[in-house]
């Protein structure tokens, strides 16, 4: 499981913002904690063995990267399934790793059931 994350900056005038040290430590401790509940919940659903990694940057391009670097066989990534102008105002990660991506991507849409392990 790769969680990728995008540093927010905002620039006003001529300077530019970025995340305090406390702001960071605490996205930093949020997304350790996420992977850290998805990987217990992969472990419950029958997964034999869970990976986790987390990086900064452009989400798909690192998506792509790591998956280059790590020589995966396919992509399995969620996507949140906008259209129209919220599509193309957000733009999709998961329409441009399917784009750039050198192996396989299954894209999973969210579903309103919850999810059962499979025997």
């Amino acid at each position: 499981m790769l969680h990728v994350f995008q540093v927010p900056v905002y620039s006003f005038l001529d300077a530019t913002v970025l995340p305090s040290a406390v702001m960071m430590k605490e996205l930093l401790d949020r997304i350790d904690s996420l992977l850290s509940h998805w990987e217990k919940e992969a472990a419950q659903l029958g997964s034999k063995k869970v990976n986790t990694a987390k990086g900064d940057g452009v989400p798909h391009v690192e998506i792509v990267r790591f998956a280059r670097d790590k020589k995966c066989e396919l992509i399995v990534m969620g996507t949140h399934g906008h259209t129209g102008l919220k599509h193309a105002l957000i733009g999709s990660v998961a329409e441009k790793v399917v784009r750039t991506a050198d192996c396989p991507v299954l894209t999973v849409r969210p579903s309103s059931r919850p999810l059962k392990a499979v025997p």
